[in-house]
């Protein structure tokens, strides 16, 4: 799944916080290692879908209202 594909899943399934995994797990690809990450984020803006990718061992809780939104990558 693009980037691009795993926003439109998470507005087709009515996502409220869209938490992407595994998008930079293993340097397999021939695209730089932040591509996925630039690419979801400027999908799910244009989509106005909230996108969270936390730092390594941050926690997140969707429900508490506080999410972290620094573009670290």
């Amino acid at each position: 799944m693009t980037p691009e594909q795993a926003v439109q899943t998470n507005l087709d399934l009515h996502g409220r916080v869209m938490l992407p995994i595994h998008w930079a797990t293993f340097n397999l690809a021939f695209h730089a290692w932040r591509e996925p990450a630039d690419r979801a984020f400027v999908a799910a803006r244009n989509a106005g879908v909230t996108l969270v990718i936390p730092k390594r061992e941050e926690f997140v809780e969707p429900g508490t209202g506080v999410l972290p939104r620094e573009e670290w990558w």
